[in-house]
């Protein structure tokens, strides 16, 4: 006997002694991103988390602004799809999944959808310049400025009085001794230099 044979012979052991049990279909209990979130950029994969083990058939899609992001098969991780998505901008994104488990009486189906929207980039702001004061006009001094606001002293005229040259009028004629007074001088200049210096020979011996 197989191990399958075995086991379908068990299972319709069981089924006839404890009566037959219904059945539940797998039920999705959570999806990441949640439905309907806003993100600022968007994610590397999304998660859906079922009931019990999504164990059998198991397809995931995701399609985002700009078409299929979907990226390789979905990852069963205990009763967690994982599912690998690419970036596709800015926009909505839906996830749509289906599973057919052998846990459950059937297959299960259902979607969901999310928003990736950037944050603004915040406007830097402006450096103020700053102004430059002009440098204040230095003001003259009083003392200064009362000199120039005085008048200039009026031009007087100075008198030069010329020199006088004794022997010399201001006509400008000689008044010079004549000839024969200069004769006498001489002469009685030389005599009396001649008796002086008698005198004084003299006086010696």
């Amino acid at each position: 006997m197989t191990v399958v044979a075995a086991l379908a012979l068990a299972g319709a052991l069981t089924a006839g002694t404890l009566g037959a049990v219904p059945a539940q279909a797998i039920e999705a209990t959570g999806v990441s991103p949640s439905s309907g979130s806003s993100l600022s950029k968007a994610p590397g994969s999304v998660r859906i988390s079922f009931d019990r083990l999504p164990v059998g058939r198991v397809s995931v899609s995701v399609r985002g602004p700009k078409g299929d992001v979907t990226r390789g098969d979905a990852q069963v991780e205990g009763m967690t799809v994982v599912q690998r998505i690419a970036n596709g901008g800015s926009g909505r994104y839906t996830v749509s999944w289906e599973v057919d488990s052998i846990f459950s009486s059937g297959d299960t189906s259902g979607s969901s959808s999310f928003r990736v929207k950037p944050k603004p980039k915040p406007t830097p702001t402006p450096t103020p310049t700053p102004s430059r004061t002009p440098k204040p006009t230095p003001s003259p001094s009083p003392t200064v400025a009362a000199a120039m606001t005085e008048a200039p002293p009026s031009p007087t005229s100075t008198y030069v009085a010329e020199p006088k040259i004794q022997g010399v009028s201001s006509t400008g004629s000689n008044h010079l001794p004549s000839p024969t007074v200069l004769w006498i001088l001489i002469i009685l200049l030389a005599g009396g230099g001649y008796a002086y210096r008698q005198w004084y020979l003299a006086k010696r011996r």
